[in-house]
């Protein structure tokens, strides 16, 4: 996408750099969620045991997904202000596409709280079930499929018409 095409379509720099940080935020809270994932085997009615993992060696590595999980809700806070503001929010032909960031944010959340919810005995294990995997496989859907759209530029095919006439003008 040129700088040109970009300006049209409603994205520019600032969109691009919060979009990739976001991305790689992304990759980094997974990857260290699946590093931590082959420590830390929670049973029923217990809960995450801090101390345990700190004095094992892993503090570092559930500092990195806590902190890791803060910036990537505070950075795609700032994307989706940058995108209501700069796109005045759900609009066509970006629609879904919003409101598709809007339920990833959503998700992003529902991992955060359930992250939380660990180190409480009583919750923990629903909270495992959710933490581990419903919400981090839909998450990566939704992921998968927001880039897709963001990459076309909003929801509208490449062959449809509102596409072809903008590739038209002059």
């Amino acid at each position: 996408m040129t700088a040109e095409s970009a300006r049209a379509a409603g994205t520019g720099a600032t969109g691009t750099v919060l979009g990739v940080a976001l991305v790689v935020l992304f990759a980094l809270t997974t990857a260290s969620g699946l590093a931590l994932l082959f420590f830390v085997r929670p049973a029923p009615h217990t809960a995450l045991d801090l101390a345990d993992l700190h004095a094992r060696g892993l503090g570092a590595l559930h500092g990195l997904h806590r902190w890791s999980t803060h910036a990537l809700l505070a950075v795609g806070a700032l994307h989706a202000l940058r995108a209501a503001l700069q796109l005045r929010g759900p609009r066509d032909p970006r629609r879904i596409l919003w409101l598709g960031g809007l339920a990833l944010y959503a998700l992003l959340v529902g991992l955060a709280a359930t992250g939380l919810r660990l180190v409480d005995a009583e919750a923990s294990h629903a909270a495992w079930a959710l933490h581990v995997a419903l919400l981090p496989l839909a998450a990566v859907l939704l992921t998968l499929d927001h880039l897709r759209r963001a990459r076309r530029g909003g929801d509208a095919a490449p062959s449809s018409p509102a596409i072809d006439d903008q590739a038209a003008a002059p």
